[in-house]
This record gives C-alpha cells, structure tokens and sequence, in this order.
C-alpha cells in the first residue's frame, strides 16, 4: 500500500557534495514547491541557487544531513521495512483500506523545517513528506527510540491522506463543501487535525492535561475566540489565513485548532469508542455536539481532579 520515494535520498547518500554544484532533482524541485506552497512568508531560494553552506543549512538542513548521513540511511531502511499494519493500526479501523490503493511518502534527506512529516497536495494527490533530519535531530538519541516516536506521525499524516480520499468520496462532504463558509471550513479543519492529533497522542493526552493544562485551557479560550470572529463573519481573508494557519502550525499547545479538535476526539472515543470517531468522519454536527461544546466542562473537571 506505501510507496516510498528516496530517489533524492540515494544521490544524496552518494554524493552530498553535488547540492555545491547545483544539483537538479525531480524530487527536490518538488520538494522546493512544496515548501513555497506552505502558506509561508517567506519563499526559499532553488537549492541550486545557493552556494553558501550556512544559507543551505538555514533554508535546507544540509549541514545536519552531512553530520547524520549514516545514521539517516539506517532509518530510511528502517522505515521503508515497517510492516504496513504498524502504520495503520487505528486508520484501518476508520476507513476502508484497499492493499490495491497506494500511498506515496517522500522520505527526504534534507527540507526546510516547516514540519517533521506533513502531507501537500502534488497534482491532485495527497502525499506525505518525512524529514529525516529533522526526525534524527529531535525524535531520540538512536534509531530505534526515533522510529518508535514517528510511527503515530506517520499514522497522524495517513489519517490526513484518507480523511481526504473520503471527502471525495463521500456525498455528506460533497454537500458541506458547496456554499461552504470560513466557519464551516474552520470546523472541518478542527476536525481533520484534531482527530489525527488523538491518533498520535491517544496514550499520551492525559498526561498532556495534566502538565499542560493552563495553556491549554488558553488555547481552548483562543479557539472560542477566532471561531466567534469567523462566524459572525468579522475577519479579513487575511486575517482568516493567518488564523487557519496558526490554528494548526503553532507550536505544539498552542495551536488552537488542533488542540481543541483533539481534546473533541478524545472526548468522544471515551463515550463511544472507536465508532464514535468513524461517525465524525462522516457526521460533523456529531463531532460538534458531542466533543466540542463539551470541552470547556471536561476541562474544568480535569482541574478539580488535578487540584
């Protein structure tokens, strides 16, 4: 079902040396797109036009490739020798998974670091991007400890690739997406990225709530905030990408989409399990009535048993 693309990976475990030179690459000049298509600010220059080691460095981690090229190569290997079933051992249970269907993830040797793994939309497809620098620079000090930390990120970008296959798929998707509002996008993201954050974290969120339960309480707080303004239709589109963006790409507890969405998830898998998850993939009111506007008591029960 995965189909693993290293081709870039392999010319730079060659030869690294030929980025100097002005290397061209089917695979970084879609990389490169990628990157300036993330909603940045700022766009980075082609790596064939840069030949100062530090800027490569700055815009591309080449450095930290070179200083981890052997330990990169083994979790490559590593990751490309996963049973399938390890990727999906919660999306199988959401989804109809086909082994005729593929899915293609990139496993990069060297990428700006707007993510760790992330899913773009290339010509119609959703596809996964790995950076393995950034996995060997902050995932754990040996491969071992590293891949088992990517794993329920890899499932949390699988989840997003799915969830994106069943919108086209699906007729109750079909019907929210016309006429669609930045309010309703707002919920369909909360719900996209809440539920793949439950999938990485599911073993991991009570003890989120327990350490970090002032900023999340602010981020939830945060939420209830640009969701008011969306609704009521107060923002400039400006303001509604900057919003959408930080909602979800803020660091870790701070993103104010994500977060809530997966507290919502958690919330509902512990009344309902896992059919409770599946009814919100097609059933957003549920996943509204039934995780969202719950969030603010569960928090404030959550505190009474912390204090």
């Amino acid at each position: 079902m995965f189909k693993f693309h290293t081709d870039l990976l392999n010319i730079m475990l060659i030869n690294p040396e030929q980025v100097l030179h002005g290397l061209e690459n089917n695979e970084l000049e879609l990389v490169e797109r990628c990157i300036n298509d993330f909603d940045k600010e700022e766009i980075i220059p082609p790596i064939s036009e840069i030949k100062d080691s530090k800027i490569l460095e700055e815009y591309y981690s080449y450095m930290s490739f070179i200083s981890n090229k052997a330990e990169i190569e083994d979790l490559a290997l590593k990751i490309q020798s996963l049973p399938g079933n390890i990727l999906l051992s919660t999306v199988r249970e959401l989804f109809d998974i086909t082994t005729t269907e593929n899915m293609d993830i990139y496993l990069l040797p060297i990428g700006l670091s707007i993510g760790d793994a992330y899913v773009r939309d290339v010509d119609g497809n959703s596809v996964i991007f790995i950076n393995l620098t950034s996995i060997i620079r902050y995932y754990g000090k040996n491969n071992d400890e590293r891949l088992k930390n990517l794993i329920p990120v890899i499932e949390h970008e699988v989840f997003h690739v799915l969830f994106a296959r069943l919108c086209t798929q699906s007729d109750y998707w079909d019907n929210y997406f016309k006429n669609i509002t930045h309010y309703e996008d707002a919920k369909l993201l909360i719900l996209n990225e809440g539920i793949a954050h439950f999938i990485a974290d599911k073993n991991r969120i009570d003890n989120f709530l327990h350490i970090k339960n002032d900023i999340i309480k602010e981020t939830v707080l945060k939420y209830h905030e640009v969701m008011s303004f969306l609704k009521k239709g107060d923002l400039l589109s400006t303001d509604v990408k900057e919003h959408f963006i930080k909602g979800t790409c803020n660091s870790y507890f701070e993103k104010y989409f994500a977060i809530p969405g997966m507290l919502a998830a958690y919330i509902i898998y512990r009344d309902f399990g896992t059919k409770g998850i599946k009814r919100c993939l097609e059933d957003i009111t549920f996943f509204e009535e039934c995780g969202l506007k719950k969030i603010d008591s569960f928090l404030e029960k959550r505190t009474d048993l912390i204090e």
